[in-house]
């Protein structure tokens, strides 16, 4: 397997797992996939920007609040996480794939649980 296609696998939950299902329609986390994706073709001082705007080794990120109409009279707030925060989230999938798929086939009660559809 390829550096690349070991980076696609260890990214993937940035596109699936790590934004809320309210948002909406054309929010997506695809600029910051790409984005890590392409890092290695960047100049350094496009690598730095990125750095310094993603606080890589920051532990305090601020979440960005986002209304929603609900009804006509009240909101939803939806916070979405820091995008620090969700390619940690990616890694740490990526690192515990197999012990959150074996964990999880263990029960038969759930709508949603992850799978092993991905052939290494």
């Amino acid at each position: 397997m390829s550096e690349i296609d070991l980076r696609l696998r260890e990214l993937r939950a940035i596109l699936t797992e790590t934004l809320p299902y309210e948002l909406p329609f054309g929010f997506t986390n695809d600029n910051l996939f790409l984005s890590e994706l392409k890092m290695p073709d960047f100049s350094e001082r496009q690598r730095a920007a990125l750095r310094k705007i993603r606080k890589q080794n920051s532990d305090y990120t601020k979440p960005f609040l986002f209304k929603i109409n609900r009804t006509l009279r009240s909101r939803n707030t939806l916070g979405i996480i820091h995008p620090t925060l969700q390619l940690r989230i990616a890694k740490f999938y990526s690192d515990f794939e197999n012990t959150i798929i074996q964990s999880c086939a263990r029960s038969t009660f759930s709508i949603r649980h992850p799978a092993n559809n991905l052939r290494a």
